[in-house]
């Protein structure tokens, strides 16, 4: 038996297990976005400067689409491809390869990689 079984037979238990689920959605709602590399959008420059709307991880449907608009904008991130076509979520947590050639030359901040991936995007 769970515990939101055992509030239900509590006298005012089931108004305890709607205080809990508004907790839980509430908290899942303010989660930072973390890219497939690890990295928090929210401390992103691309991310904060409006250049990018966040990566997500490798699983999601927007990241695969996000792959294909920077793909043909050619200035697609090569940590998020990857992940994005081996159907890895984050990086460092979900695949036996880490740390890959993608991390060792970049775009992994603050690499060479990164750097010119970011100057791409930023138009210089």
């Amino acid at each position: 038996m769970g515990y939101r079984q055992k509030l239900a037979d509590v006298p005012g238990g089931k108004n305890l297990n709607n205080i809990i689920g508004m907790k839980l959605s509430r908290r899942r709602r303010n989660l930072p976005m973390i890219g497939a590399c690890g990295i928090s959008c929210d401390v992103c420059g691309l991310y904060t400067k409006k250049i990018c709307d966040g990566c997500g991880s490798g699983v999601e449907e927007i990241s695969r689409k996000k792959v294909e608009k920077w793909r043909k904008l050619g200035k697609v991130c090569p940590v998020l491809r990857c992940a994005v076509e081996r159907n890895i979520a984050y990086c460092s947590r979900d695949c036996d390869d880490f740390p890959c050639k993608e991390f060792k030359a970049g775009p992994y901040p603050y690499s060479a990689g990164y750097l010119e991936m970011m100057l791409s995007r930023l138009g210089k």
